[in-house]
């Protein structure tokens, strides 16, 4: 199973952005952590991650990809680059993304992989969306919020006078190494358009549910999975996790949300 992680745990949350803000580097990795042992148990093995801390940019995807490594999934992760919070953070998002794709090359494994996150087109330049797709290496691909909700979609045509998919599309974001997360309100052209240009498009309906938007989709369920394997490795076998001390990685976290609340209520 795959998992496609938009609003997740792995992420501040981009609806909170103060909170975003506030991480540390330890509270990516043990926010991290919690995240792929609820994959493990539900049976995933291989996750894409759309990551954000702006509190700690340089050196988040390494703490993610730690936290991957320690329960054994296969992932494929990116940094969230947005002009939400100025010109030099976007610039260290783009970076951090660079950074992590040569990191990921670097490996001998297939384990790792990663791509160029964007925030939705909203919250992102055409200046900024050239930036990311100049700086992209030719084998990597893009991974971007799609009119998750109605705001992105009446924005770009406020804003722009297109769709948003035209516009990604006239920016050279699309194509068949991009992800388009979401891509719930749209129409029939833009529709066409990710056809067209072969656009991997991703449904998130837990990310929508908790987001209220877009639409619920129910399907498999992680619930009855007894065993978990990934590249010949045991991760879970009759709910149980051989080599790792769940409970102990649990109450980490648990005293490291407690510390992060503390710094967030001063």
């Amino acid at each position: 199973m795959i998992l496609v992680a938009n609003g997740s745990l792995l992420t501040g949350d981009p609806a909170l952005p103060w909170l975003d803000r506030a991480m540390t580097l330890e509270d990516v990795y043990h926010s991290a952590a919690v995240t792929f042992l609820e994959c493990v148990r539900a049976g995933v093995t291989t996750v894409f991650d759309h990551h954000a801390s702006y509190g700690a940019i340089q050196g988040s995807l390494s703490e993610v990809s730690r936290a991957a490594d320690r329960l054994g999934l296969r992932a494929c992760l990116c940094y969230e680059v947005s002009d939400r919070d100025g010109e030099e953070k976007c610039t260290q998002a783009i970076e951090e993304n660079l950074r992590f794709l040569r990191e990921a090359a670097r490996r001998k494994d297939d384990m790792r992989h990663g791509m160029m996150g964007m925030h939705a087109a909203f919250t992102l330049s055409d200046r900024t969306l050239e930036r990311c797709v100049e700086a992209l290496p030719p084998a990597a691909g893009c991974h971007i919020h799609v009119a998750e909700g109605l705001d992105d979609a009446r924005h770009s045509l406020q804003t722009y006078g297109k769709p948003v998919v035209r516009r990604l599309r006239e920016r050279g974001v699309l194509g068949r190494k991009t992800i388009a997360a979401h891509s719930i309100h749209l129409n029939w052209e833009e529709v066409q358009l990710l056809r067209e240009t072969d656009t991997m498009v991703v449904h998130n309906p837990q990310s929508n549910m908790g987001n209220a938007v877009g639409h619920l989709l129910f399907g498999a369920c992680g619930r009855d999975v007894t065993t978990t394997i990934v590249a010949g490795r045991v991760l879970m076998e009759d709910r149980v996790f051989p080599g790792l001390d769940a409970q102990k990685l649990l109450a980490d976290a648990r005293q490291q949300a407690r510390d992060l609340w503390r710094r967030l209520n001063g």
